[in-house]
């Protein structure tokens, strides 16, 4: 039997240690092909600490495989099957494991080092101690993709529950690991996802969750928070400038008879009252009227409120 003679693309002086097919000068593991069944076609599926770098197992059907500790850099796993596999140790440096179905697999201390996770399904996968650092890992899994499109409600609330489950463990490992900003950003997704379960099952906490998302992306977009801010305050000093208020004994609105730059300069005054009252200052020299009394003590009690959670959610990204 002859060794495989294949050329590494990422490690030159390497040479393969498997023995070629008959009649080829490639091994099984190195030939360009898809759906390999190595169960089937080699007859077993322990291939624990076996050296597959750069192998070709694109669709593979490796459900159930035991894999720990193999090397697996650089390998082509993409659409592969690794249902339930175990890859506890096994090096997936810069695999490439797109659209992957790694349900309940094992990767319990492995390494994926750069390894691209795009669409790969990791419902119920367990990678405790492994490293994901530089991984690439989509925004938003499969699951929740998958639960968007779908039509019936039963299925729909099933995939979004098994996205939730993702983004929890990812949103876990990445602060156990330090790694802040990507907890996150998996943290929100997860709130995200709880939200749509929501619009299936209770509105009002739906309602609660989505204005929750808007004011401050569940306390990971602090920016949300300014801008919700000023946009509650504009939109109050509109209704100041439409309802009136006074200017000592002076009337501060609206004024068909006025000019343009005398109603500017009113709608300026309102927008100033709108602040001071949104931020609690209340300086006394201009004052609601009327129904603009009620405008003032709604925006007073939300402004408050508002620059809480400012504070809170600034204090929980600096604390990081």
């Amino acid at each position: 039997m002859t060794k495989c003679k294949y050329e590494y693309k990422h490690a030159e002086k390497k040479k393969c240690p498997h023995e070629a097919l008959d009649g080829k000068d490639i091994c099984y593991w190195h030939e360009e092909r898809t759906d390999k069944n190595p169960f089937e076609e080699i007859g077993t599926k322990d291939l624990r600490n076996l050296d597959l770098v750069e192998a070709n197992l694109q669709g593979a059907h490796l459900m159930g495989a035991h894999l720990q500790g193999a090397h697996l850099a650089f390998s082509n796993l993409q659409e592969a099957n690794l249902l339930g596999a175990n890859l506890q140790r096994a090096n997936l440096w810069r695999a490439n494991l797109q659209r992957a179905y790694l349900i309940g697999a094992n990767l319990q201390r492995a390494s994926l080092e750069g390894a691209n996770l795009h669409g790969t399904d990791l419902h119920e996968a367990k990678f405790d101690d492994s490293s994901l650092w530089r991984a690439e890992l989509d925004e938003i899994v499969i699951g929740e993709m998958f639960g968007d499109k779908e039509k019936d409600i039963e299925t729909k609330l099933m995939e979004f529950e098994e996205a939730s489950e993702i983004y929890h463990n990812l949103k876990n490992y990445f602060r156990n690991e330090g790694i802040y900003e990507r907890s996150g950003n998996y943290y929100y997704r997860e709130k995200v996802v709880e939200r749509k379960i929501y619009k299936q099952k209770n509105k009002g906490k739906y309602l609660g969750s989505l204005l929750l998302d808007l004011l401050c992306g569940y306390g990971e977009k602090p920016g949300r928070i300014i801008i919700s801010s000023l946009s509650w305050i504009f939109l109050n000093s509109i209704m100041y400038f439409i309802l009136g208020i006074e200017k000592g004994v002076v009337e501060v609105g609206l004024s068909l008879q006025a000019g343009f730059c005398e109603n500017a300069i009113n709608f300026l005054d309102c927008l100033y009252f709108s602040f001071v009252t949104f931020t609690t200052l209340g300086y006394g020299d201009l004052h609601p009227v009327a129904i603009t009394k009620a405008f003032a003590a709604v925006e007073a009690f939300t402004g408050a409120f508002m620059l809480a959670l400012f504070v809170l959610t600034m204090g929980r990204k600096m604390m990081r």
